[in-house]
């Protein structure tokens, strides 16, 4: 898409797919063809490529830290702004699940919900669940905790 943008001609040739594990010094690919255009984008592929590889790669070392248990690693809606699909391809790429891309794909109740309805477990919190689940059917719905006491007496529907 860079390359587009920049209206260069050159042909690009890549050396390893998208989430390989490289070595320091490892060719990614080969760009040909129009040089002229090719250093007005150079230092935007560079930065995108710095950028991601690097998320790339500090989610690969986190997934491997979590390697043999039950947990995943999940990424955030909070990217940088106007590159959430590029960052969140760059967290699959290293290993990580992606959770949410924006405020429509799941409903979610954190801290300061629970605070203004009384707890997880008062009927109001119930109540809550349930009107979400009938408006928005099929939606899931997600409860953020503070600490896993907070799950007494959560609603089980």
């Amino acid at each position: 898409m860079i390359l587009q943008t920049y209206h260069c001609q050159c042909d690009w040739q890549p050396a390893c797919e998208d989430g390989d594990a490289l070595e320091s010094g490892a060719v990614l690919g080969t760009l040909g063809q129009d040089i002229s255009s090719l250093l007005v984008a150079e230092r935007v592929l560079l930065n995108f490529l710095q950028k991601l590889s690097g998320i790339a790669t500090l989610t690969h070392r986190c997934v491997a830290v979590l390697k043999g248990s039950n947990t995943r690693l999940l990424d955030t809606r909070k990217t940088t702004p106007g590159y959430r699909i590029l960052e969140k391809y760059a967290v699959a790429c290293g290993g990580g699940w992606n959770h949410r891309l924006g405020l429509y794909d799941r409903i979610m109740f954190k801290d300061n919900h629970l605070a203004a309805c009384g707890g997880i477990g008062s009927e109001s919190f119930k109540s809550l669940i349930q009107t979400a689940r009938s408006r928005y059917p099929g939606v899931p719905i997600e409860v953020e905790i503070d600490h896993l006491q907070q799950t007494a007496g959560s609603p089980k529907t």
